[in-house]
């Protein structure tokens, strides 16, 4: 999937700036020229407050994460910084999850159910 994956981080990145662009009521009166640079900025401050939120969580983190990082890079060619940015996103907009975990006599087979929901 490695070209599809290039494919997904440009239209993701790109996304991000044409949100901050179009959605930033503060900056709407602006020419879109303007908003524009203004989201491709705001989109690289994300870049930055990411990695600061690596560095302070890395030591809670388990090795087997960065290891599919840097997994997904090498197959990719992307950075696995990149990877690392994009599974933290949800920590710096401070979303949260739904978590669920059924088993034993909750579930017919017995076996476990679990269920993770990212709430934004």
């Amino acid at each position: 999937m490695k070209n599809e994956l290039h494919v997904m981080v440009k239209e993701f990145y790109g996304w991000a700036a044409n949100f901050i662009a179009n959605n930033v009521t503060q900056i709407g009166m602006l020419p879109k020229w303007v908003r524009h640079e203004i989201g491709v900025a705001g989109t690289d401050l994300a870049k930055k407050l990411l990695d600061l939120n690596y560095l302070i969580t890395k030591k809670y983190t388990p090795k087997r994460w960065e290891d599919e990082f840097k997994g997904i890079a090498k197959g990719s060619g992307i950075k696995a910084e990149t990877w690392r940015r994009i599974n933290l996103i949800p920590e710096l907009l401070k979303a949260s999850c739904s978590i669920g975990g059924w088993w034993g006599p909750a579930t017919k087979s017995g076996q476990l159910i679990q269920l993770r929901a990212l709430d934004w």
